[in-house]
């Protein structure tokens, strides 16, 4: 499962989620993260762009309940 990889820092698997290949569509990581977003705002109470850019990528992931 991509889930467990989503802290990974291999490129290969980078090139694979964003840019397609035989197991994942072109632009999944794409819409993974507007997905990832779109919970986070959901769950929390933030309604700025700034808001949101100020947060790390854990924190997002913990509220979107990743």
């Amino acid at each position: 499962m991509l889930r467990e990889s989503f802290s990974s820092k291999d490129t290969s698997l980078y090139q694979k989620v964003f840019f397609g290949s035989s197991k994942y569509p072109t632009w999944s990581g794409y819409a993974i993260g507007y997905y990832l977003i779109k919970k986070f705002i959901k769950n929390t109470d933030l309604v700025s762009w700034q808001s949101l850019m100020k947060k790390s990528p854990e924190e997002i992931k913990k509220a979107a309940g990743f």
